[in-house]
């Protein structure tokens, strides 16, 4: 397998569109060699919440000082 790897959001856009065109999930993770549940995973969030869950989320929130007091 592959290692660790950001994939952009036109990747993740371009993988899926290879489902809908009756691909296996399992087939796409080993042509590509990515994990088949990170490609499940992609799918579920695009499902459920279209392109803004496929996109990079921040990990840190910025606080302004006025909420901070």
């Amino acid at each position: 397998m592959r290692s660790y790897r950001k994939y952009s959001l036109s990747e993740k856009l371009n993988i899926l569109g290879m489902i809908d065109k009756n691909n296996s999930v399992g087939s796409i993770a080993r042509d590509l060699e990515i994990n088949r549940n990170v490609i499940c995973q992609w799918k579920s969030l695009y499902d459920a919440e279209g392109i803004k869950g496929l996109e990079k989320k921040s990990k840190n929130n910025k606080y302004s000082n006025e909420f901070k007091l």
